[in-house]
């Protein structure tokens, strides 16, 4: 390198200076594509591992997504079949106050009245409506998660925790029941073609006798012109009546049937509840372990780009290490070479020395 003591930004530059600034500029270029080549390289290995657990944890929290949406619909199936459960206790408190008497005075229509009540109310917390999939009502339906990301899944069954009831006479006539308007309505043929004979369920009905699922009743008991009719009775759901087919409650009789009907219904929704209860645990197992495995994932994800920095970080030192070392080495020879110049240009006063002197300095 040229002599550069006593120069100055205005000093003449000459051609062996322009030639050593370009040959350290080369090697600078050189280590810093050096740098950006390793840069990438150590970006591109780190990069399909991040990419490789994202796309896997992606997948668990589209699973852990369906999970509680599945969820969701069962818990709440799990609060209104509590909600049945309570109208059953109530039902057998009615049944049983009404078997009470307080001072020989009893009031059966009055207990009837509140027991049909109950399991109006049952009944609509069963067949509730909504956009969401309901577990109670009288369709099948059912509520599948997946249980991981390789395709295995749970299923919720559903189960009719209402009770609906209909009847089919001796002629073939279709009766419906239809609490909404409180009646029992019969049909020459299902659902187009109505009668006019309506039994009234709080007032206009009478149980004349039920065997097994053979019945028979008598429409209108208290007027001029009642109707007996005698047919199958069909149930759905839990396996209770309106109050008309327990004799109003009015009986000792009466009110051991519809003991005997809520007891079984109690059983049945205390199975289901307990079904839903546990589907409900599984649930919330799976969801664990699906956000549990996110958790790990992103933990994973961390822990690889702090590896990448620290690898990026411990190569560029490296490589800046390097690259100071090689330009003090082409620093310190042209720096030699050039005091071997001027230590041999008195003895070169030939035109010869003088253009090597040139060429070397």
């Amino acid at each position: 390198m040229a002599d550069t003591v006593g120069k100055t930004v205005l000093s003449p530059f000459s051609a062996a200076d322009f030639g050593q600034a370009q040959m350290l500029v080369q090697v600078q270029k050189f280590y810093n594509q050096k740098a950006t080549q390793k840069t990438a390289a150590i970006g591109h290995e780190y990069a399909a591992q991040i990419n490789s657990i994202k796309r896997e944890s992606d997948r668990w929290s589209d699973v852990r997504e369906d999970m509680r949406e599945a969820r969701s619909v069962v818990s709440d199936t799990v609060g209104r079949a509590k909600s049945i459960q309570d109208s059953l206790e109530n039902m057998i408190r009615a049944v049983n106050k009404c078997a009470q008497n307080t001072e020989g005075y009893t009031n059966p229509q009055m207990y009837a009245a509140s027991f049909d009540a109950y399991l109006k109310s049952l009944d609509g917390i069963a067949a509730r409506t909504s956009d969401s999939t309901n577990l109670l009502g009288i369709a099948k339906q059912e509520v599948r998660f997946p249980t991981g990301i390789n395709g295995s899944e749970y299923t919720v069954r559903s189960a009719f925790l209402g009770s609906d009831y209909h009847i089919v006479d001796s002629e073939g006539k279709y009766w419906d029941l239809d609490r909404s308007a409180k009646i029992l309505k019969r049909y020459d043929i299902y659902p187009d073609e109505p009668t006019s004979t309506v039994g009234n369920i709080a007032t206009g009905l009478r149980l004349d006798s039920l065997a097994g699922d053979a019945i028979t009743f008598t429409v209108a008991p208290d007027t001029a012109t009642p109707q007996t009719y005698s047919g199958t009775l069909y149930r759905k759901g839990l396996p209770i009546l309106d109050s008309w087919a327990y004799e109003g409650l009015a009986t000792e009789t009466g009110r051991a049937k519809a003991l005997a009907d809520l007891n079984s219904a109690k059983v049945a929704i205390d199975l289901e509840v307990r079904r839903y209860q546990l589907a409900n645990i599984t649930i919330n197992y799976y969801e664990g372990i699906a956000t549990e495995t996110i958790s790990g994932m992103r933990e994973k994800t961390n822990q690889l780009t702090i590896e990448q920095a620290t690898a990026i970080q411990k190569e560029q030192t490296a490589l800046s290490q390097e690259y100071q070392v090689s330009t003090n080495a082409i620093v310190q020879a042209l720096a030699l070479q050039n005091q071997y110049a001027k230590m041999l240009s008195p003895l070169m006063s030939n035109q010869y020395a003088k253009s090597l002197i040139d060429i070397l300095t």
